[in-house]
């Protein structure tokens, strides 16, 4: 599984993150997102397919969000087997 994500956004802002699997149609593609304190301000989202193993989900970031590393987990099952990969990406405030 790849992700494609860039390492930096605006707090306010909403940021696409699309992952490409090795596989057609999983049974479920999810996504959770952690903020700096590790406590999950998007959890289990449904992503949504765009093409034969293209799967995206829009996340919208409030201003109130805090500065600092978010952790992404996308998670899949496929056939009763679950991969999972995490990427980051640093949020940073409006001035």
């Amino acid at each position: 599984m790849q992700s494609k994500m860039l390492p930096n956004f605006m707090a306010g802002t909403a940021i696409k993150i699309t992952s490409v699997f090795n596989i057609d149609t999983p049974s479920t593609a999810v996504v959770t997102i952690d903020n700096p304190s590790t406590l999950p301000v998007i959890n289990g989202a449904t992503m949504v397919k765009e093409d034969n193993g293209v799967y995206s989900y829009v996340a919208q970031t409030l201003s109130t969000w805090v500065e600092g590393d978010y952790v992404v987990t996308i998670s899949i099952t496929y056939a009763g087997y679950t991969s999972v990969a995490q990427e980051k990406f640093t949020l940073i405030k409006q001035e």
